[in-house]
């Protein structure tokens, strides 16, 4: 489906990507496994710079987790991911990473409510072309081979 956004811009719900909280095995050994959200005592957390209450799971990290359990603020995606691969914390990630990360660990199932949507925006004179119809294809295709779990 579809929808004419603004003027001119056609939009696409591509797919649905939920999250849950990930760590490594040597972070699981020192401090044990969290069993849901609310099992936070005694467990360190990788939390960004400022928050992003748009994005369900960063809010969750920003109002749930204790400054004082805060052990490391990043900006950038990629560096969350390397901190949570050292062991140095919990972080939440998006389901998809499960393809490509043998070493991060899903704690538990994904909170109903964090999940983000996926949206292709193509401007209304370019959406029926050849190039983009095929491009929006393929994308469909690829994300549809996504595991999700």
């Amino acid at each position: 489906m579809a929808l004419t956004l603004g003027k001119g811009h056609i939009v696409q719900n591509l797919i649905q990507l939920p999250a849950t909280l990930y760590a490594s095995a040597s972070y699981i050994e020192k401090y044990g496994r969290m069993k849901n959200v609310c099992d936070i005592v005694g467990h360190r957390f990788i939390s960004t710079l400022k928050n992003y209450e748009n994005i369900r799971f960063i809010d969750w990290l920003h109002k749930a987790i204790p400054e004082g359990q805060i052990c490391y603020r990043t900006s950038d995606y990629s560096s969350m991911l390397a901190a949570v691969t050292a062991g140095m914390g919990i972080a939440p990630i998006e389901r998809w990473i499960d393809n490509s990360r043998k070493d991060l660990i899903p704690l538990f199932e994904s909170p109903e409510d964090w999940t983000n949507n996926l949206w292709l925006t193509t401007h209304r004179d370019a959406h029926n072309t050849p190039k983009i119809q095929a491009f929006t294809q393929f994308l469909k295709e690829e994300l549809s081979n996504i595991n999700l779990r």
